[in-house]
């Protein structure tokens, strides 16, 4: 099976449907381009994924050992740089707001991924602890500034 001819199609449109993407993995193609691929470790999408719900990840503390507050919080922002940025690909030229992996990577590896391909992405939820931990760091400045001017 191809991306360009899926085995299960629509009989009006035979450019969409599933197919055998490779071992332990489903494809799911529209207009003859590979949209979603589900295998044994994920699911991957090329394009927006817009939800009417909330999306979440499992963060139930039964489930972890080893917990231990993020230091140096504020430091560890300090070297993050938000940017505005185009995609390449993207023939609208739509204004995106984010980081940039490699960056990111040398501050918080912990939320980078790296595709097979040498691909990377952000797990930008990840970064929510340290902005909290680095918030809390600031409060405390500010309170032992607040209390120097008494």
């Amino acid at each position: 099976d191809t991306i360009a001819a899926p085995s299960f199609t629509w009989t009006s449109d035979l450019d969409t449907g599933m197919w055998h993407a490779g071992t332990d993995q489903i494809g799911f193609t529209t207009a003859g381009v590979n949209r979603m691929t589900i295998s044994s470790t994920g699911i991957s999408v090329v394009g927006a994924i817009e939800a009417s719900g909330n999306i979440t990840s499992t963060s139930d503390a039964r489930l972890k050992e080893n917990v231990v507050t993020i230091d140096s919080a504020l430091n560890k922002v300090e070297q993050m740089r938000g940017v505005y940025f185009n995609k390449i690909d993207d023939e609208t030229k739509t204004r995106n707001v984010g980081v940039i992996a490699q960056e990111m990577e040398e501050v918080l590896p912990e939320a980078v991924h790296t595709r097979e391909n040498g691909i990377k992405s952000v797990a930008y939820g990840n970064i929510v602890g340290v902005l909290i931990e680095a918030i809390k760091e600031l409060k405390q400045e500010i309170e032992t500034l607040k209390g120097s001017l008494r």
